[in-house]
């Protein structure tokens, strides 16, 4: 399934990277990220996901 695909009919702030880009997996933990995985960025009460957004690329 493309990220297009994916995100389609979904309310997105930003993608980064190409809509017809694979997407082999998804992980919301940044440490879990591999090469062609799409990482969602969650703010949760203690931890905030977009502090590892860079991380997240740097993984794949």
């Amino acid at each position: 399934m493309t990220i297009a695909e994916l995100l389609s009919g979904l309310k997105t702030r930003s993608i980064s990277g190409p809509p017809d880009q694979e997407v082999m997996g998804i992980a919301y933990d940044s440490r879990l990220v591999k090469s062609g995985y799409l990482f969602v960025a969650i703010k949760g009460f203690s931890v905030d996901g977009h502090t590892y957004i860079k991380d997240a690329i740097n993984r794949g």
